[in-house]
């Protein structure tokens, strides 16, 4: 007995596909995944604010404020970013230097040296050891190994049955049905993995940016009144 997939199941993997969503930016036509939309608009906010800091640069002014706003619709029980707006206020630059006790960090490191010093932090042994020691992960990709195994298996038994079916064999259409259906299955498990992890390292990439500008807002707030104003990023989500 076969049982046919019901209309409600096939609502459920269209809910679980990874749809992409499409931006203008730069007067060209760009797009991301759903899972991935929040960092590819704020990634391109933070372009917008390297360009405003560039310009105040040439013009001889300190940025002293840049606003970057992420909107966010509600798609299929998903928040999706559909968008991005950044503002930025300048200033003439002051003749008075500057005093390292009122620099919002002590140790003088911008969110650039954190960036780059968490990279730097990656790319140690030890930080690529820990991450083979954990068993979690490595039960995820001995799993999906064995997914992507069990796929070519099947498409070898798929030419294999094609090969050998005729036009009244009724088995052999049944056969290649299943393993049609057990492919897609196994190809979708795969699929959802795979999304689940770059979800999870975009979430760490945006949990370590959050963490940088609450450091630098707690900086700012330590200046005494009088003192040059620092830079320093606003996200509304």
């Amino acid at each position: 007995m076969r049982i046919d997939e019901s209309s409600f199941n096939r609502m459920n993997v269209d809910l679980l596909k990874d749809r992409r969503v499409s931006y203008v930016g730069h007067g060209q036509l760009e797009s991301a995944p759903e899972s991935l939309s929040a960092l590819h608009v704020i990634s391109h906010e933070l372009g917008h604010a390297a360009e405003f800091k560039n310009q105040a640069f040439r013009e001889g002014r300190d940025v002293q404020e840049v606003q970057v706003k992420i909107n966010y619709e509600l798609r299929d029980g998903r928040m999706v970013a559909v968008s991005g707006e950044t503002h930025a206020v300048t200033r003439a630059k002051s003749n008075s230097e500057e005093d390292p006790a009122l620099t919002p960090y002590s140790d003088g490191k911008s969110i650039k040296d954190l960036f780059q010093l968490k990279e730097e932090e990656d790319k140690k042994p030890n930080s690529k050891e820990k991450t083979k020691l954990n068993p979690k992960e490595i039960m995820q990709k001995s799993h999906e190994k064995d997914l992507e195994s069990k796929i070519k298996e099947l498409e070898t038994r798929l030419e294999s049955e094609k090969t050998k079916k005729s036009a009244t064999d009724v088995h052999s259409a049944e056969r290649l049905k299943e393993i049609e259906s057990e492919k897609k299955r196994l190809e979708e498990e795969v699929r959802l993995l795979r999304v689940k992890e770059q979800l999870k390292e975009t979430f760490a990439l945006l949990t370590d940016f959050r963490k940088m500008m609450t450091s630098n807002l707690f900086g700012m707030m330590s200046l005494q009144t009088g003192s040059n104003t620092g830079n320093y990023l606003d996200t509304f989500v």
